[in-house]
């Protein structure tokens, strides 16, 4: 069922996303910001006046140059604790081509400004929807279309009954990722791409990010009346995307079928400061 850099500092780019000290729901790139928390990139494109075309031309080279903005920064977006979207784009021409073609679907915000030089901006955005995630999560997480079986901890089922997760990453570099995990401190996945169910994974994101409890906690259309809250130790993997959590909190989450299935349906928040 499938239903799924060109400026002078973009040498830079990559390690201004990745390496940041701190976690950042907004993450600026140097070409523009990625806002994970309303999951929307933004950038602008810059044209300077031609005598070929007259003011349209000029809003359309604007156009062209905001594409590529929005390419570059998507490249530097992380895909998983251990890949970024440009390293996926390279391992494959194809994705390369869906990818671009994803990121011309971007809509201007308000209208050209015109600077005195005689040159134009245009400030755009590209929501990261069903489309976006069909091309990068669905590709990389499900080309095998392989789903974990139904698996229990070994752990006294208790009455309780969540209805979704917000994992407390306060404190911790962790840094947003299209397709991250959780882990158990005994090196066990408690939730990730083969924990989900690939409609939802592309209609929502596999986890969605916030800035504190409160914001988290109101998010009840995603995460239910009754969300289980449980501390991140700390961030893991190459990019810092995957968070460890105690082997009991894992063990709860396996407990009962209806943990699973609002794994399933990625009802998951990352807190992230």
């Amino acid at each position: 069922m499938r239903s799924i850099l060109r400026r002078a500092i973009a040498p830079l780019a990559f390690g201004l996303l990745v390496l940041a000290a701190t976690a950042q729901i907004v993450q600026n790139t140097g070409v523009g910001s990625i806002d994970w928390e309303q999951r929307v990139v933004r950038t602008k494109g810059i044209a300077m006046p031609s005598p070929v075309g007259g003011r349209a031309g000029q809003i359309r080279a604007a156009r062209a140059d905001a594409l590529r903005q929005i390419i570059e920064t998507v490249e530097g977006m992380i895909l998983t604790s251990e890949t970024t979207v440009e390293n996926f784009m390279l391992s494959n021409d194809r994705i390369t081509t869906e990818i671009r073609g994803v990121c011309s679907n971007f809509r201007d915000v308000g209208e050209p400004v015109y600077m005195s030089d005689g040159s134009i901006e245009l400030n755009v955005e590209m929501i990261l929807g069903p489309q976006f995630n069909d091309v990068l999560i669905g590709e990389m997480a499900f080309a095998e279309g392989a789903v974990m079986p139904v698996q229990y901890s070994d752990l006294e089922p208790s009455t309780a009954k969540y209805t979704g997760l917000i994992v407390d990453c306060r404190g911790l570099s962790v840094h947003p990722a299209l397709a991250p995990r959780i882990l158990s401190e005994s090196g066990s996945e408690i939730y990730g791409n083969t924990w989900v169910d690939r409609d939802w994974a592309m209609q929502y994101g596999m986890v969605g990010y916030v800035r504190d409890l409160e914001q988290a906690r109101g998010q009840q259309d995603r995460i239910g009346e009754r969300p289980l809250v449980v501390k991140a130790k700390k961030a893991q993997g190459t990019n810092g995307s995957d968070v460890v959590v105690d082997d009991e909190q894992g063990k709860i989450l396996h407990a009962l079928s209806e943990n699973l299935t609002f794994l399933r349906e990625c009802r998951v928040l990352f807190v992230l400061e």
